[in-house]
């Protein structure tokens, strides 16, 4: 299924929620196995690794749009969401309103916008509870979104993928550990942990000149 997806790139799959699909298409292969329905938990814990890019995925996205928002910005774009709310695909009602808002809220939003696309993601790739104040900062910026205008099931989809930030202890180095570190050099783990290197140093690189 995820080739199938992968083969429409070429047709013009550039989006974001397009390209989020297809990442998390492929990171999903190295989940652990799930238990059978009517159960919902999964069988064993994901690989740190596994864990990792989940998270790298999620906050690497949300620094995207920061990047293109905000780097080069001046004071004179301090009412860009003034244009945002009418230029967004299909505005709601309430985007409408939000338009007509006054520029004292279109300012105050901006703010905790550049906090959600700058800052929140950051706190992310902290343990603790910084990394629940990320989860709520990044979730209320999707509702609101989500609420002003129609961009399909990016901000859903989106909230549900950063749901991995709830775990709030887990960590890369996690793989220096049991029961970890004594299963490393087994053939499975070597394969997973290889290749989400190879994918985490891509999109490092990757990041630099795009934004997803």
């Amino acid at each position: 299924a995820w080739m199938i997806w992968l083969s429409f790139e070429p047709a013009g799959l550039i989006f974001p929620w397009d390209t989020m699909l297809q990442e998390v298409g492929f990171l999903v292969l190295f989940l652990p196995i799930v238990a059978p329905l009517p159960s919902l938990h999964t069988t064993a814990l994901p690989l740190p690794a596994v864990a990792f890019s989940f998270r790298w995925l999620v906050l690497r996205l949300m620094l995207g749009f920061g990047k293109v928002k905000f780097i080069g910005t001046t004071k004179s774009d301090a009412l860009y969401l003034q244009g945002f709310f009418v230029w967004a695909p299909l505005p709601s009602p309430l985007g409408w309103y939000a338009h007509h808002a006054p520029h004292w809220l279109h300012k105050a939003s901006l703010a905790f916008m550049f906090f959600g696309e700058v800052i929140a993601p950051v706190l992310g790739f902290f343990s603790g509870p910084l990394r629940i104040v990320s989860f709520v900062s990044l979730t209320c910026l999707m509702i609101g979104i989500q609420l002003t205008g129609n961009w399909g099931y990016f901000n859903i989809g989106y909230v549900l993928l950063a749901t991995c930030l709830l775990d709030t202890q887990s960590s890369i180095f996690d793989v220096f550990q049991e029961p970890w570190l004594s299963r490393a050099w087994t053939p499975a783990d070597l394969v997973f942990n290889s290749s989400l290197a190879v994918l985490f140093v891509l999109t490092l690189v990757a990041f630099v000149f795009n934004s997803w």
